[in-house]
């Protein structure tokens, strides 16, 4: 894969600019969830990528490494933390991996950047959002990023055990032309294994006069079921009636 991504997931540390080592984890993005997304941006032939929230920059490191080994593209990284809470970690990671050449990094805020960046008549074929986890901030997130999307591209949510990030899915997959692209998001249990989790929900949620909620994740990997990431696929843009609303 690469080097530096090998030696953080064996060691389970990163560097900071003193060479002193650091936890990576629980911070981190597990190696599974890497993996996917250096295989999305390979299969899909990805040539920008954008991701919003850095931390130690494992995920930029897969995106890179995807990129550069598809021969070519640009990498966007954002995080308002990167110097205070992360050390500078996940910028000198990209320096240590060789990927500076098609690396670009603001330290700021998201509600800054993707303004900016959509001025400026960027677009991305993939985003990863791992961001600021309100469900406004998410939500903001995603409304700018969708923008700078072509039909046909890639998000991936992050943090799915999170409620604020479920309620954004479920507003999305309700609201925007979106659909849950299966192909690249972790496969659901076996059928026994939904059913059985389906079962404990249902028993755990009923209540005299309750009606069991049900969100698309349900539907995929079992009711009750959680995942830490997706990804989703644009079908169309946005030509939504000014009174449009679907409750969700």
């Amino acid at each position: 894969m690469n080097a530096l991504i090998d030696e953080i997931y064996a060691t389970r540390k990163v560097r900071d600019a003193q060479d002193e080592r650091l936890d990576a984890f629980p911070h981190a993005i597990p190696y599974d969830e890497g993996k996917a997304m250096y295989d999305l941006v390979r299969a899909t032939g990805a040539q920008r990528t954008l991701e919003i929230g850095m931390a130690y920059g494992l995920s930029s490191l897969f995106m890179c490494q995807a990129l550069r080994d598809n021969g070519g593209g640009h990498h966007t990284a954002m995080d308002p933390w990167q110097s205070n809470a992360w050390a500078s970690i996940g910028v000198l990671n990209v320096e240590r991996a060789g990927f500076n050449d098609f690396f670009r990094f603001y330290e700021s805020t998201a509600d800054d950047i993707l303004p900016l960046l959509l001025r400026q008549g960027e677009q991305f074929d993939f985003v990863f959002i791992d961001g600021g986890h309100l469900f406004d901030y998410t939500l903001l997130e995603f409304f700018y990023a969708d923008k700078m999307i072509p039909v046909g591209g890639l998000v991936m949510l992050d943090d799915l055990w999170m409620p604020s990030i479920q309620k954004v899915l479920e507003f999305v997959l309700a609201n925007r032309n979106y659909e849950f692209a299966p192909e690249f998001s972790p496969p659901p249990k076996t059928g026994l294994a939904r059913q059985l989790r389906s079962a404990r929900y249902m028993l755990k949620q009923l209540r005299p006069g309750q009606v069991v909620a049900r969100s698309p994740l349900d539907y995929y990997y079992g009711f009750g079921a959680t995942t830490r990431w997706c990804v989703l696929r644009k079908t169309a843009d946005d030509a939504r009636d000014w009174q449009h609303f679907q409750k969700f």
